[in-house]
């Protein structure tokens, strides 16, 4: 029997990753023809292989593989719907890996997006907490509204809301309330 020689193993996985490196436009317009005609390739790719292994457990660190992300794939979110259940298990199983890390790069888009996000979420907080605080005074003070009252008082604007929370002070009896409504429907 033939003595076999001790070769060193090949490192296929960094021999992958360099490939991809060098010829990432093309590995996506093989594979993802339709992607890849959806991205600017003006501008060259950045990969994030550090950050991304910066997310996984502390204990799986050191001498692993690795994917590659590349940043040009930041909007395949919106290139990729998925139904919301697969969202949020894909949501829930990358908060698993990462221990709820985020990548520390996040684009003027998204920062703009989450900043957008904030502020409405803000002003339907607002409108909310008044419209809460609003209906339970009323059925105390004047008993339990009906729906067609509910109504026309979650479509009041916030000012209006603001205004309505000082006036039902004064109120006495529900024609108060549907007085008031009547002068600023609308």
């Amino acid at each position: 029997m033939p003595a076999r020689s001790a070769k060193p193993p090949v490192d296929q996985d960094n021999a992958w990753k360099d490939m991809l490196d060098r010829h990432f436009p093309e590995f996506m317009e093989f594979f993802f023809a339709e992607i890849h005609a959806a991205i600017n390739w003006l501008r060259k790719p950045v990969f994030l292989d550090k950050e991304l292994a910066k997310l996984g457990p502390k204990h799986l660190r050191g001498k692993r593989l690795t994917d590659k992300l590349a940043k040009v794939l930041r909007f395949l979110d919106w290139l990729i719907r998925l139904p919301e259940e697969l969202g949020q298990k894909l949501e829930d199983e990358i908060e698993k890996i990462t221990g709820g890390k985020r990548m520390p790069y996040v684009t003027s888009w998204e920062r703009r997006g989450e900043k957008r996000g904030r502020k409405e979420g803000k002003k339907i907080g607002v409108k909310q907490g008044l419209l809460d605080a609003i209906i339970r005074q009323l059925n105390r003070k004047l008993g339990k509204l009906d729906a067609e009252v509910k109504t026309q008082i979650e479509k009041l604007s916030v000012a209006r809301l603001r205004k309505l929370i000082e006036d039902l002070l004064d109120f006495s009896q529900p024609a108060d309330l549907e007085r008031w409504l009547k002068r600023r429907a609308g």
